[in-house]
């Protein structure tokens, strides 16, 4: 479980988090959306201590994330960031293998566990028969695939991700998505993409301008009286062999800069 209650966060006089809540239920995947600089990265870089508060709380499980260890926390929580290009010259084995430092003593060489571990996380997204090849000759989805590699062999139960599709074509960004979901952790990710978000989110927290517009299930929170105004875009639901869709398209363009102004 995952839990944050009345995060404020400031860059020096600049707010950008406002009482926010978010709660994610054991084994459910919770989307963070809205426009850019509505505040989604930094409130999920709170949920993993990167960034302090200026008030509130943030819990993992039963416990507040500001008491864990820096060597507690990782086994807890396994963290995708939006990453650099890393021109880190080491093969992708030994970069999916830094999950597992957390696992392991300071003074103590990976086991043949942490390997067997490492060797599956890569098969689990497709790059295993990259192992041996240099992480930086990699193309940018293919890093992106191994980062999260990297955090599935932490073997934490939590999984916080920001924008994982990012660099990803259209067949990765829903393989990535059915594998998160399939290993049913408590999982919170960033997604600007709303139909990926209505096709593999338990629940959505939608945010503007550091606060929360709406929060629930996907379906109550995509729908065109709450999406339209955020967004500034006309909204047409439909619903596909059950699943929901979204149709965007752009409002009456004087109508949208009158709503811009006020």
């Amino acid at each position: 479980m995952i839990r944050a209650t009345n995060v404020s966060f400031a860059y020096d006089e600049a707010q950008v988090l406002s009482g926010v809540d978010l709660h994610a239920a054991s084994g459910k995947m919770v989307g963070l959306i809205g426009p850019n600089g509505s505040g989604k990265s930094t409130l999920l870089r709170t949920l993993y201590a990167a960034l302090r508060p200026k008030t509130g709380r943030i819990q993992i499980g039963e416990d507040v994330v500001s008491s864990l260890s820096p060597r507690e926390l990782p086994k807890r929580v396994a963290v995708v960031a939006q990453e650099p290009s890393s021109e880190a010259v080491m093969s992708v084995a030994d970069m999916v293998l830094l999950g597992r430092s957390p696992h392991r003593s300071s003074f103590h060489s990976y086991s043949a566990e942490d390997y067997e571990i490492a060797a599956d996380a890569l098969r689990k997204v497709g790059l295993r028969h990259m192992a041996d090849r240099r992480f930086h000759t990699m193309s940018g989805g293919e890093k992106q695939r191994a980062f999260i590699a990297r955090a599935l062999a932490q073997q934490a139960e939590q999984l916080l991700l920001d924008e994982p599709t990012n660099h990803l074509d259209i067949h990765y960004q829903h393989d990535i998505l059915q594998l998160v979901r399939s290993l049913r952790k408590t999982t919170v990710v960033v997604l600007h993409d709303l139909n990926l978000a209505a096709r593999y989110c338990d629940e959505l927290v939608l945010l503007n301008h550091g606060k929360v517009v709406s929060s629930g299930p996907t379906a109550e929170v995509l729908v065109p009286e709450v999406i339209e105004p955020v967004y500034r875009m006309k909204v047409t639901t439909l619903y596909d062999e059950g699943r929901l869709q979204l149709v965007f398209r752009p409002l009456d363009r004087a109508v949208s800069v009158d709503k811009a102004l006020v």
